[in-house]
């Protein structure tokens, strides 16, 4: 997986990027950045999976940088560390309903930096969310069967096979992709 590190503050020395920088490499990432001395790259490369950006308070070029990702749609995840003031505008784009499907805020400190990356890589590239709506399935007692005999298979649940089997449809839909 590719990701593009942004820092505004743009020293090898300055603590949190070097927090940052040992996180994504825990998790196996390729990194490029605009950070001289770690596969330096001053725009996105076509391969890019997300941005991970370490904003500061009066950098309008970290607000560019979020722009361009949600332009072209890729996962964003935009640090401060803790105590600074967030930027009007990355405070207007994490409050968008809209928007939230590829941006998320967050404070961090050098010691929960490898957690917040973690958990950002499973939300978003991963895609393990939480199912909070529920569906009411009616089916007849042939189906029925046939789903509590291929769930005790494959050992899980109903709700979860019933999931998986869309989840490959979906994948296989050509016309949902367009």
């Amino acid at each position: 997986m590719t990701i593009y590190f942004y820092t505004a503050r743009d020293t090898a020395s300055y603590q949190p990027n070097i927090a940052l920088i040992k996180a994504l490499q825990k998790i196996g990432a390729d990194i490029r950045s605009n950070l001289i001395g770690v596969s330096y790259a001053l725009e996105f490369p076509k391969t890019l999976d997300s941005v991970v950006v370490l904003g500061d308070p009066d950098s309008k070029e970290s607000s560019y940088i979020v722009a361009l990702a949600i332009a072209r749609r890729k996962p964003i995840l935009y640090l401060l560390t803790k105590g600074e003031i967030v930027p009007e505008d990355i405070q207007k784009i994490s409050e968008s309903p809209e928007l939230k499907k590829v941006f998320k805020f967050s404070y961090f400190t050098p010691d929960t930096a490898s957690k917040i990356i973690s958990e950002f890589i499973d939300q978003f590239l991963h895609r393990t969310e939480s199912y909070d709506i529920k569906f009411t399935l009616r089916l007849n007692t042939e189906i029925e069967r046939y789903l509590k005999w291929k769930s005790k298979r494959l050992k899980t649940d109903k709700a979860t096979l019933v999931r998986r089997l869309i989840e490959e449809y979906k994948e296989q839909d050509e016309q949902y992709k367009k």
